[in-house]
């Protein structure tokens, strides 16, 4: 590519594939609203239903709910914001940049069956 041509091809690039400005960067607070929106509020309410409707008691949930979140931290401090920081792409993005479209569309399409199963269960008792 030359240098010419450079330009162009980030200009026509999706802005979810580039990396974030400085200007752009949050604080520590911003970062736990995001985990707390897409971990408490998704996983917990349309997993966590799926264990109470076969059968968990409040105890197994409770246990299960504080080895998750202690983990999901683990994780996102330890693997996810380092590669974030690095990259200052999304996670998604840069699986996406990793693994292609095959692998984002099959991810998509787990999210899809797990939320689907949920809903048509709670739909039908």
């Amino acid at each position: 590519m030359s240098t010419d041509a450079a330009p162009q091809a980030i200009a026509d690039m999706d802005p979810e594939q580039l990396p974030i400005p400085d200007h752009k960067l949050h604080g520590w607070t911003h970062f736990i609203g995001l985990y707390a929106a897409e971990h408490v509020a998704a996983t917990e309410f349309v997993i966590g239903a799926t264990f109470v409707a076969l059968g968990a008691t409040t105890t197994d949930i409770l246990i299960g709910l504080l080895i998750g979140n202690c983990l999901a931290i683990a994780s996102w401090t330890l693997i996810t914001a380092p590669i974030a920081v690095q990259t200052r792409l999304s996670l998604y993005t840069y699986l996406h940049k990793i693994a292609g479209d095959s692998m984002a569309d099959l991810y998509n399409w787990a999210n899809v069956l797990i939320n689907t199963a949920n809903v048509w269960k709670w739909s039908t008792r």
